[in-house]
């Protein structure tokens, strides 16, 4: 495609070049605040999920303080204590 030679052509040409990155810029910035919601909404998520998790530790190690619950307590502590080797390992690779 051949380029314009009246200059009235060049500049609208040039508008539209300047008309179409103003407008990705403003994608562009809504996509970065899309991904900023996302990782706030994952940041609380994980929180949450932590909190839970310590919880769930507390009430197996009480749980295996009670002599009517200490045998089931103590077989989920121990998947319990797994689980957490192998996020631990997740992490850290």
């Amino acid at each position: 495609m051949a380029l314009p030679k009246e200059p009235r052509q060049k500049m609208i040409n040039i508008m539209y070049l300047v008309l179409t990155a103003i407008l990705a810029l403003n994608v562009s910035a809504e996509i970065l605040n899309a991904f900023k919601v996302v990782d706030s909404s994952l940041g609380k998520s994980n929180t949450a999920i932590d909190a839970s998790n310590a919880t769930l530790f507390e009430s197996l190690k009480a749980k295996m303080g009670e002599p009517g619950s200490a045998e089931k307590a103590r077989f989920w502590n121990a998947k319990a204590e797994d689980a957490k080797k192998l996020q631990i390992r997740f992490i850290l690779n």
